[in-house]
């Protein structure tokens, strides 16, 4: 007998709820960087209603995050966002969630990643170390895969895994939030600094 799906009655609108916006400025994301990649899904489950932010993956499914929650809308897939025009040098930046993505268009949009400032790049977010045979055709494709994963074992076998699968055509950035889990407890950290560049957070 089929399962029913754990969600129902799914409301996606643009993001604009105070409570997930709040959340996102104490992860110290930009909110308008958060508006742009992002949605607010409305869901119902087991008969009461929740309300998430949402970021879109390939097959129309959806990440959930908020204070309280993290799952997914199915069908679980990654996340692959491709810039505007042609990208010259076909580079790919891999990132293993959403909140760490949209830590790193934070600290670009204030020019706190200078290594990256000449780089035109697509994206792809895994959404779930799981997902990287799914990534791996799309990686194929490009001329180099520069990989910000976390700093723990399951991001360091992910990165193993891709570089044996592209052939040693894969780079590993975590050295960039070194001492840090990841890029989000990067920018937390960063936000605490005196003269920092954050005080844009509202």
């Amino acid at each position: 007998q089929k399962q029913p799906p754990a969600f129902t009655d799914i409301d996606v609108s643009p993001l604009n709820s105070p409570a997930l916006l709040a959340y996102l400025r104490e992860r110290k994301i930009d909110t308008d960087v958060a508006r742009n990649e992002c949605v607010e899904v409305h869901y119902a489950c087991n008969g009461k209603r929740y309300y998430a932010i949402g970021f879109r993956n390939r097959l129309g499914g959806y990440e959930l995050r908020n204070r309280w929650f993290k799952g997914c809308i199915a069908p679980k897939d990654i996340s692959h966002m491709k810039q505007d025009g042609e990208n010259e040098n076909k580079i790919c930046l891999v990132f293993e969630g959403f909140i760490d993505y949209l830590s790193f268009r934070t600290l670009r949009k204030y020019g706190s990643l200078s290594c990256f400032d000449a780089m035109e790049s697509d994206f792809i977010v895994l959404n779930s170390v799981s997902s990287i045979c799914k990534a791996l055709p799309l990686l194929r494709e490009y001329d180099k895969t520069v990989c910000l994963l976390d700093n723990d074992a399951a991001g360091r076998n992910a990165f193993a895994s891709l570089y044996k699968a592209l052939n040693g055509n894969a780079e590993d950035m975590s050295s960039l939030y070194n001492g840090f889990k990841d890029l989000n407890e990067l920018i937390k950290s960063l936000s605490n600094l005196s003269n920092n560049i954050f005080v844009y957070i509202r």
